[in-house]
């Protein structure tokens, strides 16, 4: 990338407990699914993504329900994500958030109890985007990877030859990819694993294979009256989520000439700060998706 580029951050987020992004209903056999791209794969749509972070923004800028972009601790996060409704003469966000992809999901296996799966096309989508952003070693990194399981599954982590991996009834006899993915930015919990456990398989398979780790709730509203099922609204209905450790990536890019009347010098980098700890204490826990108060949408966001 040139040195005349926008301020940006390439942003990974990996979903701490079960998350709904959903698209509200839809005909099919789930209720209410999760986002998914045209292939079939989940997506963190970036309209989610973006309230989330505004409101995290804020802290506890808010006047009867909404931001006070006329404070000034607030006023850098209505020029990052943009003012309020009904404020248009102040501008618009200057800020571009892209959607979340999948770049790897964690899926059950008979073989190893669980692996990540990602396969070539997350792998090239990923790095056409970090590529863009100038994240060149680990873009070149995921290409090489991809090309390698173009051929035949690849599996990264600590082994050597090659390794029998189950997968929704499918034995695959996969070649170690003699690499590492240490360009990838400090992630926790399961997901320090994906440098470690992660499987590469065919394209044609992706779809069927990552579906397999997708979470489906039935779910019945109560009369809390009498603790029975809701005769009028609490007919049984069923919710898709994806599960904890999936690992998308997306990107933020700060678009100077789109200033609007709440930005000053160094407002991206202030939000930058106060989201994402780069102070020195991280604060980069969010939820997205609604359903909170049922333990559901912890994403942790980290930049690279």
């Amino acid at each position: 990338m040139s040195n005349g580029s926008p301020p940006h951050r390439v942003l990974f987020a990996v979903t701490i407990t079960a998350t709904h992004f959903g698209i509200g209903r839809a005909p099919g056999v789930v209720d209410l699914p999760i986002a998914r791209d045209p292939i079939g794969y989940p997506i963190m749509p970036a309209s989610g993504v973006k309230g989330a972070l505004k409101s995290a923004c804020a802290e506890g800028g808010f006047e009867k329900g909404r931001l006070n972009c006329r404070d000034d601790n607030v006023q850098c996060c209505c020029c990052v994500f943009g003012p309020e409704p009904g404020e248009s003469s102040a501008g618009a966000s200057a800020a571009s958030i892209t959607d979340f992809s999948l770049l790897a999901m964690p899926v059950p296996s008979p073989s190893h109890g669980w692996v990540y799966v990602s396969t070539p096309y997350l792998l090239l989508r990923a790095a056409t985007l970090l590529d863009s952003l100038g994240k060149n070693s680990l873009a070149e990194k995921l290409v090489g990877l991809a090309d390698k399981a173009r051929t035949s599954p690849v599996f990264v982590g600590p082994a050597s030859g090659s390794v029998e991996i189950k997968v929704m009834g499918k034995k695959y006899s996969a070649s170690v990819w003699e690499n590492n993915l240490d360009e990838l930015p400090s992630l926790s919990g399961l997901a320090s694993k994906l440098g470690e456990r992660l499987l590469i398989i065919p394209d044609e398979d992706g779809p069927a294979v990552i579906d397999s780790g997708i979470m489906r709730y039935w779910r019945i509203k109560l009369n809390y009256d009498t603790k029975t099922v809701d005769a009028k609204t609490g007919a049984l209905w069923s919710e898709e989520y994806v599960p904890a450790g999936a690992v998308f990536v997306g990107a933020i890019i700060f678009a100077e000439y789109r200033k609007n009347s709440y930005c000053r010098n160094g407002c991206f980098e202030e939000v930058m700060k106060k989201l994402f700890g780069e102070d020195g204490s991280p604060k980069n826990v969010f939820f997205l998706g609604g359903k909170e108060t049922i333990g559901k949408g912890l994403v942790r966001i980290t930049p690279l």
